[in-house]
């Protein structure tokens, strides 16, 4: 039983890294895209590619279903980083699941 606690949680960091790495990959674009947001009040498509590309429209998906099925504290540590670049872009992520759909 613990041998599963174990992999479940060295699962999850590994996933935490992983996302926050991408979100840090993505630090260039995003602000780049920083007035374009604020004046078309709305996602641009380039950083809504990067979102899906990286699953971010995915975290709280279940594994089951293809998710990544993140705990809350890696969903909440990964729109900070975000939300640390860009409050606009922040709040893409954490919309309804519908958005993120291809």
């Amino acid at each position: 039983e613990s041998d599963s606690w174990e992999t479940a949680m060295n699962e999850n960091l590994d996933r935490r890294a992983v996302l926050l790495a991408q979100v840090k990959a993505m630090k260039p674009l995003i602000q780049n895209l920083e007035e374009e947001m604020e004046q078309g009040r709305r996602l641009p498509e380039a950083l809504r590619k990067a979102f899906l590309d990286a699953r971010l429209y995915q975290m709280w998906t279940p594994r089951e279903l293809g998710g990544l099925e993140v705990d809350p504290i890696t969903y909440f540590d990964v729109i900070e980083a975000i939300s640390a670049i860009s409050g606009s872009a922040a709040s893409s992520p954490t919309a309804p699941r519908r958005l993120g759909r291809r």
